[in-house]
């Protein structure tokens, strides 16, 4: 399975207008990460997912969906 390349942390300021609250987690509070420390066994996403998640626009998350949905079905 070829793993995703991490990525660098989103920097954005406290209050910026792109940031999306509309979208819900797909946290299900099954926080485990995988054998090769690169996916959320409970939710799927990839930690740099997780660690970017609250300050996503809602273009972002949605692409972030639909690459849980991806994964979801190779597995």
């Amino acid at each position: 399975m070829d793993l995703p390349t991490p990525t660098k942390p989103i920097k954005r300021q406290r209050g910026t207008p792109n940031i999306d609250r509309t979208i819900s987690s797909p946290c299900i509070s099954l926080c485990l990460l995988d054998e090769t420390d690169t996916f959320c066994i409970g939710c799927n996403r990839t930690v740099d997912e997780l660690r970017d998640w609250c300050i996503m626009d809602a273009e972002q998350k949605i692409k972030v969906l639909e690459d849980i949905e991806g994964r979801k079905s190779k597995t």
